[in-house]
Parts: C-alpha cells; sequence; structure tokens
C-alpha cells in the first residue's frame, strides 16, 4: 500500500509542476524572443572578411557584398518600418549604436563603426555600417544598408 501512495503522490506532483510549466520549457526548440537590434550584434553575424596576408597599400576600403548584409538589412527594416518618424528611426539606430547625422527633407544617414580583430589579431579591420533612410513627406519610405572594411 505506501507504494501505491507514492505513485500518486509522484504523479500529482509531476503533473502539477507540467501545468506550471513555462512555454520554453515545454517547447524547448521554439522561437527565442526578437532581441533588440544591435549592430554589434549584427556585426557578430558578418563572416570574417578575406584578404588574409596583409593590408592594402593605401588602406582601400571593401565593400562587403550585398547578400551578406542581407539578414541585417532585414532586421533594420523590421524595427524602422515605413511611415516611421524621421526622430523615433534615429533614436532607434542610436540604441542600437550608430550615430546619426541631422536629416534632411530626402534623407538621413547613420553610422556605426566597429573594430574587429580577425585571423587572431595579426591584422585589424575598421568597420563601417552606413544606414540611408529615405524620408518622403516627413516619414521613412525606405532603408538601404551598407558595410565597408579597411585592413590595417
Amino acid at each position: 500500500m505506501p507504494k501505491f501512495r507514492w505513485a500518486a503522490a509522484s504523479a500529482l506532483l509531476f503533473g502539477t509542476l507540467a501545468q506550471a510549466a513555462p512555454a520554453n520549457l515545454a517547447d524547448p526548440y521554439g522561437e527565442a524572443p526578437a532581441a533588440a537590434l544591435r549592430f554589434a550584434d549584427l556585426e557578430f553575424a558578418m563572416p570574417t572578411d578575406p584578404l588574409l596576408w596583409s593590408s592594402d597599400p593605401g588602406w582601400k576600403p571593401h565593400a562587403t557584398p550585398q547578400h551578406y548584409l542581407a539578414d541585417a538589412e532585414t532586421r533594420i527594416r523590421a524595427a524602422i518600418p515605413p511611415g516611421t518618424d524621421p526622430a523615433h528611426a534615429a533614436a532607434v539606430l542610436r540604441k542600437a549604436g550608430a550615430r546619426c547625422g541631422k536629416p534632411d527633407a530626402a534623407a538621413m544617414v547613420c553610422r556605426y563603426d566597429d573594430l574587429e580583430m580577425p585571423w587572431g589579431g595579426d591584422f585589424h579591420d575598421n568597420v563601417t555600417w552606413t544606414v540611408r533612410v529615405a524620408l518622403a513627406k516627413g516619414a521613412v519610405s525606405g532603408i538601404a544598408v551598407a558595410r565597408e572594411w579597411t585592413r590595417r
């Protein structure tokens, strides 16, 4: 008889715990909550830039191909959809780590600078993200993202 009481108590306890478990424990492969936009995270997701052994003479900047920027551009556009007020767009980009210039009637340009040390630290890359926010009728009408780097 004592085994039955123990089994019944265990079933009751585990049933109660299973009902109280948070959704992320019940579904361990579910989507994580969306993180805030941060340029440091976008930069971390970039592949290491090529040009392995030395810097270019004259420290020539290299543009990152657009297909590498597709995910970053999608995340930035999700954070700043068309119709957003330019002041709010600037605030979102500043919070993400960028510096924004004063907008004119057609556009606002924001930049994020980073220093990367790929390949074990033999070189360092100066990385610049440029986000051009197109404006029309006092609201965001489009976003273009570019990234360039210079190996030194």
